[in-house]
């Protein structure tokens, strides 16, 4: 779905859908399942603020005069008309940014003096819910090499595709374990996952499938890991199979 926004207000979308949006100055907003974005009336004319609960793709139109801001509970990305992806999903444990092209600033929204500059190709994740940093003579600008401690690090990436591919319609893993596959899953196709056997939720998967029925997901899991699976409308129950290894 591509939506025209022309005037302040929101988008939502729930779980197991995804929408296109074309915002007033022409920036361009893919919103991921169970994601909500917000913008004032005024958007475009004396401001460009947006602010985001989930995930989403920014496309932005290059405005010097005006700046483009990504707000969310943890962070704030300052953008320079650039293409990146925030996820911000208030039950996860983090937030993060990655960077396709061009150029964007983050600040914690409790230390808000720290710049982190970001290059493209990275991602720069914050975790919630730990303490601040004691060290008050730290650099107000981070680079790279700088902006690791407990609570801030960024990553170097080949490329940003398993994490960009969802506005395609696509699943990209890359050693992902699976309570974090099942995560992603849950909000794609809207169901609930619920493991049976705690330690199978370590198991690493790397694959790349256009986004199919998840039945099919979950065969292609189960014909490459000890994993078995039932469907009981929209919850599925994942056990392991401990007969794997002698069926291969």
């Amino acid at each position: 779905m591509h939506l025209e926004l022309l005037a302040g207000g929101e988008i939502e979308t729930s779980y197991g859908s995804k929408s296109l949006v074309t915002l007033p100055d022409g920036s361009k907003v893919w919103v991921n399942a169970g994601s909500k974005i917000t913008y004032p009336a005024n958007f475009g004319e004396t401001e460009r603020n947006v602010h985001l609960t989930g995930e989403a793709y920014f496309d932005v139109a290059k405005m010097d005069e005006i700046p483009f801001y990504v707000n969310t509970d943890l962070v704030k990305i300052i953008v320079y008309g650039t293409s990146f992806n925030v996820k911000a999903y208030p039950d996860d444990d983090r937030v993060e940014t990655t960077l396709d092209h061009g150029a964007i600033s983050i600040t914690r929204n409790d230390v808000p003096n720290r710049i982190i500059r970001v290059e493209p190709n990275q991602k720069v994740t914050v975790m919630r819910n730990l303490q601040e940093p004691s060290d008050s003579s730290a650099p107000a600008f981070a680079s790279s090499s700088q902006a690791r401690s407990a609570e801030t690090e960024i990553l170097e990436m080949k490329n940003t595709e398993a994490i960009t591919a969802w506005k395609d319609n696509r699943l990209v893993f890359d050693q992902e374990p699976l309570w974090s596959l099942a995560k992603q899953l849950e909000r794609t196709y809207n169901v609930q996952i619920i493991f049976n056997d705690e330690k199978i939720k370590s198991i690493r998967y790397t694959a790349a499938i256009k986004e199919i029925p998840i039945d099919q997901v979950l065969e292609a899991i189960s014909l490459t890991s000890p994993i078995n699976y039932s469907i009981k409308g929209s919850e599925i129950i994942l056990t392991e199979n401990k007969n794997f290894i002698q069926q291969r």
